[in-house]
C-alpha cells in the first residue's frame, strides 16, 4: 500500500473510475491538496476521516505508525534527515548531519 497509487488500488477493489474522479479526488484535494496518485495507504487514512463512522486504534492511533516499522522491519534513525536521494535500485539514500 506504500509504493502504489490509491486510485489503483481502488479499482481493484472495483470502485468505478467516475467514483474515484468525482468524489475520492476531491476528498484528496481537500485533505492533503494532492491527487489519487499518492500511495493507497495514505489514501485509506485520508478516506478514514471522510466517513461519519470513525475507528480508532486500542491504545492509540499512533500504534499504526509504530505497528508499520515493526512489520517492515525498518531500521529506524535517530537522527534528523536533512534530504533523501533516490537511487535507481529502487531504494534511497538518507543524509544526515
Amino acid at each position: 500500500m506504500t509504493r502504489r497509487p490509491l486510485s489503483d488500488s481502488l479499482l481493484e477493489l472495483g470502485v468505478s473510475q467516475r467514483f474515484i474522479d468525482e468524489v475520492i479526488e476531491p476528498v484528496m484535494r481537500v485533505n492533503y491538496g494532492q491527487n489519487v496518485s499518492i500511495p493507497a495507504f495514505v489514501g485509506a487514512v485520508s478516506l478514514a476521516g471522510a466517513q461519519n463512522n470513525l475507528w480508532a486504534v486500542e491504545g492509540g492511533n499512533k500504534l499504526v505508525c509504530s505497528g508499520l516499522l515493526k512489520t517492515a522491519n525498518a531500521n529506524l534513525l535517530q537522527a534528523q534527515v536533512n534530504s533523501i536521494s533516490p537511487l535507481y535500485s529502487g531504494t534511497s539514500t538518507l543524509r544526515v548531519p
